[in-house]
């Protein structure tokens, strides 16, 4: 599977938070921070689509990356790691999830894997966006919520959990890792800078401003959450644009307005 295509859920950030502990989501400097997001909100059926990696694509990606925050919200911020939570809890996580958007079980089961993988993603980056803002303070809070406390934000953790958090986060073994982490990221020379849309949400805007063909728009999902649909309908469209989305998907604007990546830079 592609790496860069994990970003096609993320549309998905847009976390919720109907019950349960808490949620943040990942901004940017450029952007306006928030707290819990609304969930889940649709009109109309939602029939998830798959491209043919596997990954949530199409019309409902967005809502279903609120599901997978929703889910990470009702976990409490003091259970160490997702794959610590009880089976009972993740299995209803995935039945919920497949009941809202129609999805089939496929044979090897990496559906429920790739939900469960997303979700154990949102819940940590959560802790680590808690400990970066009230505990290393290495992140800097917006304006309007500069003196607030957690549980004024994310109405799901409690003064006790947050003094529990704390202590945990604190622990040496706590502090060794987070250095780790900190040299591991400085690594990452070709960041994302899709945000919150990724790929999905990204595309119409790329077309827009010209940096994308009109073609490009054609749907790389089979239009079915089937597991004996067809994986694409539009494998050449995909190999066609795949290299110059990727690309797309890691361009900034220079100090004279323009994209530091040229597209066609093979």
């Amino acid at each position: 599977m592609d790496d860069h295509r994990d970003n096609e859920i993320q549309g998905i950030d847009g976390a919720s938070h109907p019950t349960g502990e808490s949620q943040g989501t990942n901004t940017s400097k450029k952007t306006k921070s928030r707290g819990p997001s609304k969930g889940v909100q649709a009109k109309k059926p939602m029939h998830l689509q798959y491209n043919q990696y596997g990954i949530p694509d199409g019309e409902w990606s967005g809502e279903y990356g609120k599901q997978v925050g929703s889910c990470a919200a009702r976990i409490n911020i003091n259970v160490k790691e997702y794959s610590t939570l009880d089976e009972h809890t993740k299995k209803g996580f995935w039945e919920e999830t497949k009941l809202l958007f129609h999805i089939i079980d496929d044979p090897a089961k990496r559906r429920e894997k790739y939900f469960h993988m997303c979700v154990a993603k949102r819940f940590g980056a959560f802790k680590s966006r808690l400990t970066r803002r009230w505990i290393t303070k290495k992140e800097k809070m917006p304006k309007h919520q500069t003196n607030d406390m957690p549980w004024d934000i994310y109405h799901q953790i409690t003064e006790d959990d947050w003094k529990t958090f704390v202590i945990e986060r604190n622990k040496p073994e706590m502090l060794v890792r987070r250095e780790k982490a900190s040299k591991s990221a400085l690594q990452n020379k070709h960041p994302h800078r899709t945000g919150q849309k990724g790929y999905v949400r990204k595309r119409p805007e790329w077309i827009n401003d010209g940096r994308l063909p009109p073609e490009a728009a054609l749907t790389l999902s089979s239009g079915s959450s089937s597991v004996t649909s067809s994986l694409t309908t539009a494998p050449d469209r995909f190999k066609k644009f795949r290299s110059v989305e990727w690309i797309l998907a890691h361009q900034v604007k220079n100090k004279e307005g323009k994209w530091e990546v040229d597209p066609n830079d093979k």
